[in-house]
C-alpha cells in the first residue's frame, strides 16, 4: 500500500508496505484505497463515492484495525524526533491546524482566523493548544490572543519538511483536533496518531488577501 500526502505541497512522502489480505495499491493524492469487497460497508460521501476520506471519528472500527497496521510502522526519523524532543509539551492539549495565509494577493479556500478563535474561545480558559501553521504572522496572531496557552515547535522553520512532520506527530497525539475540513495534512496526522483525537472540522471559505 502506498500512502502519499501532498498537503498543499508541504509534505510529500511515499512508503510501500505489504499486507497479506490487501494488494499493493496506489492512491491519488493520499486518500486510503479500499478494496472493492469492503466498499459496501462504507457510507457515501458528499460527492457520491464510498470512501474513508475525512470520516475521522465516524471511521468504522474494522477500517481502523486494518489501516493502523500500516500507520504504526511510520516512525519519526532522527531529525524529526530531535525536533519533537525539543518541544516540552504536556499531555491534554488541543491541536489546531491552520492553513490560512496573510501573504498579499494570496487567494485560497481556507478557514478565517476568526472562526478558529470562536472555537478556541469556547474551551476552558486554562486549556492549552498546539498550533501548526504556515508562517510567523499567523503564529503571532494566535500567540497574541492566547499568550502562553499556545505552543509551537521552538524556532520553527515554516518551510522545513522536518518541522512539518514533527507538527503531524503532535497533531495526531492531541486529545482534540481543530482543523480545516478536507485537509490531507490534518487527516494523515490523525491516522498517524492512532485515530483517537476528537475532531472539530471547519468548512473552508474563499478568501483573497489584500
Amino acid at each position: 500500500m502506498r500512502l502519499v500526502s501532498n498537503a498543499s505541497q508541504r509534505i510529500r512522502w511515499s512508503r510501500v508496505y505489504q499486507y497479506p489480505s490487501l494488494p499493493k495499491t496506489t492512491t491519488e493524492f493520499w486518500q486510503l484505497w479500499v478494496p472493492e469487497i469492503l466498499t459496501e460497508k462504507l457510507p457515501f460521501d458528499g460527492r457520491g463515492y464510498k470512501t474513508l476520506y475525512c470520516l475521522y471519528n465516524n471511521t468504522p472500527g474494522w477500517a481502523k484495525e486494518v489501516y493502523q497496521v500500516f500507520f504504526r510502522q511510520l516512525q519519526p526519523s532522527a531529525n524529526v524526533q530531535k525536533r519533537i524532543d525539543e518541544c516540552h509539551l504536556q499531555l491534554n492539549y488541543v491541536a489546531v491546524q491552520i492553513r490560512a495565509s496573510k501573504s498579499k494577493g494570496d487567494t485560497m479556500g481556507v478557514v478565517s482566523l476568526e472562526r478558529y478563535f470562536n472555537v478556541m474561545d469556547s474551551y476552558d480558559p486554562s486549556q492549552h493548544f498546539y498550533i501548526s501553521c504556515f508562517n510567523r504572522d499567523i503564529s503571532d496572531a494566535f500567540s497574541t490572543r492566547y499568550g502562553d496557552r499556545v505552543h509551537e515547535l521552538p524556532n520553527k522553520q515554516y518551510h522545513s519538511m522536518v518541522d512539518a512532520v514533527a507538527d503531524m506527530w503532535f497533531i495526531g497525539r492531541a486529545k482534540e483536533l481543530i482543523c480545516q475540513n478536507r485537509s490531507s495534512f490534518a487527516e494523515v496526522s490523525w491516522w498517524w496518531g492512532g485515530g483517537r483525537a476528537k475532531v472539530i472540522r471547519l468548512e473552508v471559505e474563499y478568501i483573497q488577501n489584500k
